[in-house]
């Protein structure tokens, strides 16, 4: 209405995704493993006005990443690292105007970096991943056969009520969240780092202890810390970001184009 027309369809999803083919491989949390996402989309929406739409699927950190980049520009922030914070743990990586994806679309997935040998068990099968120590399951205790229905909500709630275990909890994983963030420092030199995720809403309690973590590594390599601030746009980070993608891919195409005829050129 009013003019407007949509150009295109953004989708974030929390695993690993084929962006080419819009094939989610593996969403842990979901359990979900090897599902045709952007077929299944594309069925669904066959014989509609959106059917011949250009439709982009990404996972969920790297459009949220992307969302900063297109709408929240800052020199000062390339490369840039959104960690994303939810029920598990990813990261959407920028470095100079890119999207860095992988091999198999599986960069980022930090929360899967073994913090702790023979840690606690993970989603993704691993023991000691980042996510099993900094995640809400790690919080609250709950085996991983009877997890809680709601975690991030009773997480909040026992927070607001200052009950001591939490608390307790709550400050030890964000130590944790410290050295992951150490880690990602130290493996892309940052302009900045931008957390986001319903974890990130536990405030102080989880990210003092971080920051604090963070700034004893730095110091003790006599290094200043990363420059690391909250996403501008909330729970809004994933449907901003989806809108991002849409954007990014519509005007980078003849961008991606030279890049990879220049490597080329370069390999032969």
């Amino acid at each position: 209405s009013g003019g407007q027309r949509v150009i295109g369809i953004g989708v974030g999803l929390p695993g690993g995704v084929d962006e080419d083919t819009g094939f989610l491989h593996f969403a842990p949390n979901l359990g979900w493993r090897d599902v045709p996402v952007g077929a299944l989309l594309r069925e669904k929406l066959a014989g509609t006005a959106l059917a011949a739409v250009p439709l982009f699927i990404q996972n969920e950190a790297d459009v949220a990443a992307l969302g900063e980049m297109e709408f929240n520009p800052s020199i000062a922030s390339d490369p840039l690292l959104y960690l994303s914070m939810n029920q598990g743990v990813g990261a959407g990586v920028i470095f100079s105007d890119r999207l860095l994806t992988g091999r198999r679309g599986f960069a980022g997935e930090v929360g899967h970096m073994v913090l702790h040998i023979n840690g606690p068990m993970c989603s993704c099968g691993r023991r000691g991943c980042a996510e099993a120590l900094i995640g809400p399951r790690s919080i609250l205790g709950a085996p991983e056969d009877h997890p809680h229905p709601h975690p991030l909500r009773e997480i909040r709630r026992l927070v607001q009520e200052r009950h001591p275990e939490t608390l307790r909890a709550v400050r030890k994983a964000g130590g944790y969240l410290g050295v992951l963030l150490q880690n990602l420092a130290s493996a892309y030199d940052p302009g900045s780092i931008v957390i986001g995720g319903q974890m990130a809403e536990l405030g102080d309690v989880f990210l003092q202890p971080a920051l604090r973590t963070l700034t004893e590594y730095a110091a003790a390599a006599n290094l200043p810390p990363p420059n690391v601030r909250s996403s501008r746009f909330g729970r809004d980070a994933v449907a901003v970001g989806a809108a991002a993608l849409v954007r990014y891919r519509l005007t980078r195409p003849l961008m991606a184009t030279l890049d990879n005829e220049s490597f080329v050129e370069m390999a032969a």
